[in-house]
């Protein structure tokens, strides 16, 4: 169901934002309006279309695409489930307090819960811009029950791993879709595995590193949206190394003596 939602003067002469399509940068702000209370909807173009484009004809994949790749929205999955989120929602949006709380998981599992302000609190709790009145469609002010915090089962991936070694497991399982993703995409197992090297690395030695509920979705994650620019797409769409990625290559096997035994690979 759609939503009001914000829109600023700096959006139309944002420099990301020019360099796409008309119609991809007015499908940006039809996302805002059936994205939920935190900027996340499902992945479903066909659904989108009939959303912001019901007379149109449109690659809506392609724009959504785009959207993607510029970085004004992400695209991850999330247990076989495909979702978008909107990137910067909170800095450009304030949706209204009594909006419905996402049902939607975030990029690392989890679903968000967000306290409803009471009418009485200081609009400023609930964003800098005020960015809808009590004129809401009917909708946006449907109240649900508050869901409980999943946060209790987010685990760092030290932990995670100490768990696969005690159950005898791969932390990346054989028949995880990450492996058809890649041999489809063209991304060699070594590019996989170096991936996974350096993932762990980025996760076990930051004193910051995040905490996740599923870690496979996440390396899954990092590999399709290239946290670590290992690699990028040739004109035949297959990837291959790149400047960064053969210089975490070098130093990865450097540290292994080029010993890439089974303890080393993506599980």
């Amino acid at each position: 169901m759609a939503r009001s939602r914000n829109i600023k003067p700096g959006f139309f002469v944002n420099d990301g934002l020019v360099e796409l399509n008309f119609a991809t940068r007015l499908l940006f702000v039809g996302l805002w309006t059936i994205a939920d209370r935190d900027g996340r909807l499902e992945d479903r173009p066909k659904k989108i279309k009939i959303a912001v484009f019901p007379a149109d004809d449109v690659d809506m994949d392609a724009m959504l695409q785009a959207l993607h790749d510029a970085a004004f929205v992400l695209r991850y999955e999330v247990g076989g489930f495909r979702y978008i989120q909107v990137t910067n929602w909170a800095k450009h949006q304030n949706p209204h307090h009594t909006e419905k709380a996402s049902e939607i998981p975030g990029i690392n599992g989890e679903i968000t819960v967000k306290a409803r302000i009471e009418p009485k609190e200081s609009q400023k709790q609930d964003g800098g811009n005020p960015a809808d009145s009590l004129l809401l469609i009917p909708d946006s002010l449907t109240k649900s029950p508050r869901k409980p915090r999943a946060a209790s089962l987010e685990i760092t991936l030290s932990e995670y791993l100490a768990i696969c070694k005690t159950d005898g497991k791969k932390p990346v399982p054989d028949d995880h879709h990450i492996r058809a993703y890649c041999r489809d995409a063209g991304i060699t197992d070594d590019m996989r595995q170096i991936a996974w090297l350096v993932f762990k690395d980025r996760h076990q030695t930051n004193p910051k590193a995040k905490k996740y509920i599923d870690w496979p979705a996440a390396f899954a994650n990092s590999i399709k949206d290239r946290w670590y620019r290992l690699w990028n797409v040739n004109a035949e769409g297959h990837a291959d190394w790149s400047p960064t990625g053969l210089q975490e290559k070098r130093v990865i096997e450097t540290r292994m003596n080029v010993t890439k035994g089974p303890e080393h690979a993506p599980a």
